[in-house]
């Protein structure tokens, strides 16, 4: 059992896991910025994993665990490995897509009633400064 798991982990290290955490990103829609943010793993060393360099074990787990609250570890392990069926594996992805374009949609009207406010603004303290 053990020589069989060894066997299994080699093999997918020779597959270039790095390459299947950054099709994960990519199906996720995130940018390594994003990644880096919420895992507090450099941008560089993320870069440095999804090209299969040698980086510190601490920084590839962060990751790991990072990409496991979405999609199943299971997934990421598969021998057959296609980011294109990772929806039969995710974990609550469609909530959190939801999520985060609800957030997007309000971020966006913020920023334009925060504009029509300051336009308003600008106009007034315009016309008072005429009066004088």
């Amino acid at each position: 059992m053990k020589k069989h798991m060894t066997q299994n982990v080699s093999n997918l290290l020779q597959e270039k896991l790095g390459n299947r955490l950054k099709n994960v990103r990519r199906y996720l829609m995130m940018t390594q910025q994003e990644v880096a943010e919420q895992t507090n793993v450099s941008v560089i060393t993320i870069s440095k994993i999804e090209h299969d360099k040698v980086v510190n074990s601490d920084s590839f787990l962060r990751l790991f665990l990072f990409y496991s609250n979405y999609i199943s570890a299971d997934f990421l392990f598969a021998k057959d490995f296609n980011v294109a069926d990772a929806d039969n594996y995710t974990k609550s992805f469609s909530l959190n897509t939801i999520v985060k374009a609800k957030i997007e949609v309000i971020r966006e009207e913020f920023e334009k009633e925060l504009s029509k406010l300051k336009s308003e603004y600008i106009q007034k303290l315009t016309e008072t400064a005429n009066l004088l």
